[in-house]
């Protein structure tokens, strides 16, 4: 980093691309050094952006198509995979890694096998995700955690509203 920002301040143009990545939140919170060489980069035009979109469910297949080959299954695990995780490519590539780690694809001299079927296979969050989340509620407000809780009890989906009314608070700072 310190090298990037140093190379980004000299008056010498360099013909130079890096490409980095990083998850916004986390390097806010937790390393503050790459959110401000990435700012300073950005502010200063030697850098860009990209957020990288959530993929759609043919997206989330031709993963599990280039990974697995062409099985019965893999339609199958595309779609139970993108409805669990919206196509966010860090949190379904980590179920898929669960999903082998737990024996429910198992590589074969012939190619990937299913065990079992998808419907019965457990689809957890699995602990690397779990344990980012928590470690992202560590910097949560009390406040802000116990309004997280009431969300997390109403489901996938629900008003501000009926979370407000949980924690008899007003729906506006909800």
């Amino acid at each position: 980093l310190d090298w990037l920002g140093s190379v980004a301040r000299r008056r010498v143009p360099a013909r130079l691309v890096v490409l980095g990545t990083y998850r916004p939140v986390e390097a806010h919170l937790r390393e503050p050094s790459v959110w401000k060489v990435a700012e300073e980069l950005q502010r200063q035009g030697h850098a860009r952006v990209l957020p990288l979109p959530t993929l759609p469910e043919a997206g989330v297949a031709a993963y599990v198509q280039q990974r697995f080959g062409d099985a019965a299954w893999s339609t199958g695990l595309a779609a139970l995979l993108h409805q669990r995780t919206q196509g966010h490519p860090f949190f379904f590539v980590t179920m898929i890694d669960a999903f082998v780690r737990q024996g429910h694809l198992v590589a074969s001299p012939t190619g990937w096998a299913l065990h079992g079927e998808l419907d019965t296979a457990r689809l957890g969050i699995p602990d690397s995700v779990r344990q980012l989340i928590e470690r992202q509620l560590e910097d949560v407000q009390p406040g802000e955690q116990a309004v997280l809780a009431a969300a997390s009890v109403a489901g996938a989906e629900f008003s501000a509203a009926a979370v407000a009314a949980a924690l008899d608070q007003a729906t506006e700072p909800v």
